[in-house]
């Protein structure tokens, strides 16, 4: 199922789709419209399709989980030392941004796979990821 997607919505049911071949068809009708009144509600309700359909896709990976796993690997390191602000640890930082424990986060990310699936996120929507570069090292 990597980088297709069965539809299931109001707008593309029953086809299955390529994630790119939804962003081209997307960036078709934003080109060919001038966004007033129904074409560009249109245009919204599928470009929030296609963000819910990709991030089924790739496990519930979007940019908000990529941008806390990418948040918790540079805390981790200084997780007990201060902010610059100095009212805080990162640990508490990342805690408070987050929602989420730093060491509770941590365990939950290696249980899940987290670094999995940003990375094929990653891959999938820009064509590469910084976390490939471990491996080839």
């Amino acid at each position: 199922m990597y980088g297709r997607v069965v539809c299931e919505t109001k707008h593309m049911a029953g086809r299955t789709w390529k994630t790119e071949e939804l962003n081209s068809i997307v960036d078709e009708l934003q080109a060919g419209c001038w966004f007033r009144g129904r074409t560009a509600d249109l245009y919204l309700e599928l470009r929030r399709e296609i963000e819910a359909l990709v991030k089924c896709v790739y496990n519930h990976v979007d940019a908000r989980e990529r941008m806390k796993f990418y948040a918790a690997i540079r805390c981790w390191k200084v997780r007990d030392e201060r902010t610059p602000s100095d009212k805080e640890t990162w640990a508490e930082w990342f805690e408070r941004v987050h929602g989420e424990a730093l060491e509770a986060y941590a365990v939950r990310a290696a249980k899940e796979g987290v670094r999995q699936r940003v990375t094929e996120y990653e891959l999938a929507t820009y064509g590469w990821s910084p976390l490939e570069k471990d491996k080839a090292a």
